[in-house]
């Protein structure tokens, strides 16, 4: 009877243990996936915010400039 019951205790533990790793390989595997996915989207959102700092960067010189030349002409009319 206690030959039976140890038995009986180990394949429950061996069973345990099996899912216990089947359930963690794919634990595992979904969460390197989502990791892959979340990398791509990172990498997407980091070039789409390069290209729109590079357009700003582009667009500068010249909005400065114009600022420039209204600040100017609000303070040459009013040295004269």
């Amino acid at each position: 009877m206690e030959k039976a019951s140890a038995k009986a205790r180990a394949d429950a533990r061996a069973t345990v243990d099996a899912a216990r790793a089947d359930v963690t390989a794919k634990l595992t595997a979904e969460q390197e996936a989502a990791e892959v996915r979340l990398s791509s989207k990172i990498a997407a959102a980091e070039a789409s915010v390069n290209e729109a700092l590079a357009k700003a960067m582009g667009e500068l010189p010249a909005i400065s400039e114009a600022l420039a030349r209204d600040i100017a002409d609000k303070l040459v009319p009013a040295n004269r």
